[in-house]
C-alpha cells in the first residue's frame, strides 16, 4: 500500500486593503494629470485630487508595513502624521517636501478650500504650492509601486 504523499504550501497573505488603496490613489493621481490646463487662477478640484492621492498612498504604505485599518484610520486627513508613522524605508520625501505636508495638513481637515473662498483664491501663501503635491504625489506612488 503506498504512503500518503504531504506537500505543504507556505500560506500566501495579501493586503487587499493596502493594494486597493494604491489603486484609489493611483487613479485621483490620473484623474488630476488628466484635469484641464491651463487651470482656472483657484479651482478646489486639483488640489482634492492630490490630496486624496497623497493620503490614500500614505495609507497603503501604513498598511503594507503591518499596520492594521483601525490604526491607519486614525491618520484621515492627517498627512503629516500618517507620513511621520511610516517605516523608515517610505520616509523618501525631501525636508521641502515634508513640510508642504505639514502645511497641508491643517487645510485638508479643515475643507474650506472645497468651497469657494477669497482667501483660497488670493492667497499662495494659504495653498500649497500644486507642483509640490504633484512631486510628493507621484514620488510616494512610484516608490510604491516598486514594493507591490
Amino acid at each position: 500500500m503506498p504512503k500518503d504523499i504531504r506537500i505543504e504550501v507556505p500560506t500566501l497573505v495579501l493586503n487587499m486593503g493596502a493594494d486597493a488603496y494604491h489603486h484609489y490613489a493611483k487613479e485621483y493621481y490620473d484623474y488630476y494629470v488628466d484635469y484641464p490646463k491651463p487651470r482656472p487662477k483657484f479651482s478646489p478640484v486639483p488640489y482634492t485630487l492630490l490630496f486624496h492621492s497623497i493620503e490614500l498612498e500614505l495609507k497603503s504604505l501604513l498598511l503594507k508595513s503591518g499596520k492594521k485599518k483601525s490604526e491607519v484610520r486614525k491618520y484621515n486627513h492627517k498627512l503629516i502624521e500618517a507620513y511621520d508613522a511610516l517605516c523608515n524605508a517610505d520616509k523618501i520625501l525631501t525636508l521641502e517636501e515634508v513640510d508642504k505636508l505639514k502645511k497641508s495638513t491643517p487645510i485638508l481637515l479643515k475643507k474650506d478650500y472645497e468651497y469657494f473662498l477669497p482667501i483660497a483664491s488670493l492667497s499662495l501663501k494659504y495653498m500649497p504650492d500644486l507642483s509640490m503635491l504633484d512631486n510628493v504625489a507621484r514620488k510616494l506612488l512610484n516608490h510604491n509601486q516598486s514594493t507591490i
